[in-house]
């Protein structure tokens, strides 16, 4: 009696999915260097007269600006 067809796709699949496995776990246990810091959020306003962020009442800031503080080792 022979394999069916399905049974025998189905085997492939795993091996695939394995290999892939293998990979992924292979690039995740070995992560690139890292730098220390923490990520600001910033809104801020531009300084034109006529432009919507330097109004009194509920500015519309220009934004959000990531800015990235690095650690500095003492």
């Amino acid at each position: 009696m022979s394999t069916p067809q399905w049974l025998t796709d189905l085997r492939v699949q795993i091996v695939t999915l394995r290999k892939e496995q293998a990979r992924l776990e292979k690039i995740l246990m070995n992560p690139p260097a890292m730098t220390e810091g923490c990520l600001n959020i910033q809104y801020r306003r531009c300084g034109k007269a006529n432009c919507a962020c330097m109004r009194e009442i509920e500015p519309k800031k220009h934004g959000p600006y990531h800015y990235l503080a690095l650690q500095t080792k003492v």
